[in-house]
């Protein structure tokens, strides 16, 4: 069963990710001046994984391309990902990033969707790619 964590946003945007770091429910540029807001998080406790959904919406035809974006992938992980876990009492091994150039309702297809996704493995503080 998975559950839906709306208590993060809330938790975010009071304590914010880290000093001077974003929040969740506002829109903050990555390391490589994607702009994305943070629109949905999904904690999988018997399989595990965390996931934070962001929109990105210049990812929209083409505009950004995954090499472009791939070191954010960490950035998003460590940032917000381990600290919002970490805030809020969760533990999960595993976290999963997406971003998105639209809102796709999480185990739903929409073809027309640009959607990157990667993997890690949390070790302590930090993020490690998990190909998955």
């Amino acid at each position: 069963m998975r559950r839906r964590l709306w208590a993060v946003c809330g938790a975010l945007v009071a304590a914010g990710v880290a000093p001077g770091g974003p929040s969740a429910a506002e829109t903050f540029r990555t390391p490589s001046g994607l702009e994305v807001t943070l629109f949905d998080v999904v904690l999988e406790p018997e399989a595990g994984i965390a996931r934070f959904r962001y929109l990105a919406p210049a990812l929209e035809d083409g505009g950004v391309t995954y090499p472009e974006v791939a070191a954010d992938f960490v950035w998003l992980c460590e940032a917000v990902g381990i600290a919002a876990l970490e805030a809020n009492d969760w533990d999960a091994p595993r976290i999963i990033v997406t971003l998105a150039d639209r809102p796709v309702p999480f185990g739903e297809m929409d073809p027309d969707a640009i959607q990157f996704i990667d993997g890690f493995e949390r070790q302590g503080g930090r993020c490690l790619w998990d190909e998955f």
